[in-house]
């Protein structure tokens, strides 16, 4: 099961949030976590063999809990989705992050 992680930037109203995302992959499945806010939290959903993709999850912030849809893309080298949840849409993008080697 291959995995990747990225490190992400997502647009908020409050200005851009940095974290990561780990994202695994099986066969047409994707699941993996998303540490942006201070918090990790899972998600789920599916891949096609282009990359497009279609993910749910949760985004928990210091005053609320928003639960999202989120379409975009997925390879192995970048990241883009939208995050749609609690009437708000928010631009996630991000690069595979190059782990160092000793």
């Amino acid at each position: 099961m291959p995995v990747q992680r990225y490190d992400i930037i997502m647009r908020t109203p409050l200005g851009l949030r940095e974290g990561t995302m780990l994202v695994q992959w099986e066969g047409k499945l994707l699941s993996g976590t998303v540490s942006l806010l201070q918090h990790t939290e899972p998600f789920h959903g599916v891949i096609d063999e282009d990359g497009l993709c279609r993910i749910t999850g949760r985004l928990v912030t210091l005053l609320r809990s928003i639960q999202y849809q989120a379409t975009g893309w997925i390879d192995r080298e970048r990241v883009r989705l939208s995050l749609h949840g609690a009437g708000s849409v928010f631009e996630l993008s991000g690069a595979a992050r190059r782990e160092e080697r000793p």
